[in-house]
């Protein structure tokens, strides 16, 4: 995931590049539990195609399905690199712990 992770963030934008590194977007790993956060819903989008892509080149699939997106803002969109809007939850849970916006 360290590689993966890394050549995602490479194949950012400038603008999505400089909230990676300034921490208003970024990731917790778990094994297979990655949690990715921002303060932007086109960054999020940005960076979650940008692991879409760099996964695939590792024959790895991300499931779509199983995405969950929890906002502090009603109007967030989050897209996945097919173009399909991620569904916004009230409660999310990450490694055993409820969240909830």
């Amino acid at each position: 995931m360290t590689v993966l992770l890394h050549d995602a963030s490479e194949n950012l934008g400038d603008g999505t590049k400089l909230a990676h590194a300034r921490g208003e977007l970024g990731e917790l790993v778990y094994a297979d539990d990655t949690l990715i956060y921002g303060s932007s819903d086109e960054h999020v989008t940005e960076y979650l195609k940008a692991i879409q892509v760099a996964g695939l080149r590792y024959g790895l699939d991300l499931h779509v399905k199983t995405l969950q997106l929890l906002s502090t803002d009603s109007r967030a969109r989050v897209l996945s690199m097919d173009g399909e809007q991620i569904e916004q939850k009230q409660l999310m849970e990450y490694l055993g712990a409820l969240f909830h916006d």
